[in-house]
């Protein structure tokens, strides 16, 4: 059983409070929202020695939109990478825990309406 953009969008909603969570696009009036994406992986699948593996993993990248105040999105950003990143998921958990794939949020700047977006690259690991 694969993870879907739509479980880690859900998953996401216990993590921040946005206003609004996205799958595949944003719309650009929107302030305070979410986007979960597919990230292409670079390099060889990793496989189970021995037989299936009893976990996957899904790269993704999430892009937080936010508001016209650039601290408070950085802050916001912030709050997210710290939640994700000490998420360790329980026995019925499907999300188990993710790796950030960069050192932190990466300021894209502002859109074209003035909202700031940071963008979060993972490697989520999940229970199959």
């Amino acid at each position: 059983m694969e993870l879907t953009l739509g479980e880690v969008r859900d998953w996401l909603k216990g993590l921040c409070e946005a206003d609004r969570y996205y799958i595949g696009r944003l719309d650009g009036a929107r302030t305070r929202a979410l986007g979960v994406y597919p990230r292409t992986r670079r390099g060889a699948a990793g496989e189970a020695l021995g037989g299936a593996a009893t976990y996957g993993m899904k790269p993704v990248t999430i892009l937080l939109r936010w508001d016209e105040n650039a601290a408070e999105t950085e802050a916001a950003a912030l709050g997210l990478w710290r939640a994700v990143l000490s998420h360790r998921g329980g026995a019925e958990d499907k999300i188990l825990f993710a790796r950030p794939a960069v050192s932190s949020p990466v300021s894209v700047g502002a859109d074209q309406g003035g909202v700031y977006e940071y963008v979060i690259d993972l490697d989520i690991y999940f229970r199959r």
